[in-house]
């Protein structure tokens, strides 16, 4: 039980100095948004794509273990 709290604490607190934390099925929290033409994705942008659709979320950051993917310039989750 003791291991699986210090588990826990570590997600928590990696999850908050990441923005993005991965375990399992890759998130889908974003809110539908058109995105404008000519715009840059970075790390920082928040947006990315899913079912066809652009998603945003809010104060996200990509990094590795996030779950989105960048692939031709665009941040994507794969299913």
């Amino acid at each position: 039980m003791k291991l699986f709290m210090t588990v826990a604490a570590a997600l928590l607190l990696g999850a908050g100095l990441t923005g993005c934390i991965f375990v399992g099925r890759p998130h889908h929290r974003g809110v539908a948004v058109v995105v404008p033409v000519g715009h840059v994705h970075d790390v920082h942008c928040g947006h990315y794509h899913y079912h066809g659709k652009w998603y945003h979320w809010q104060g996200h950051v990509h990094g590795p273990g996030c779950g989105h993917f960048f692939r031709g310039g665009i941040w994507i989750i794969e299913d």
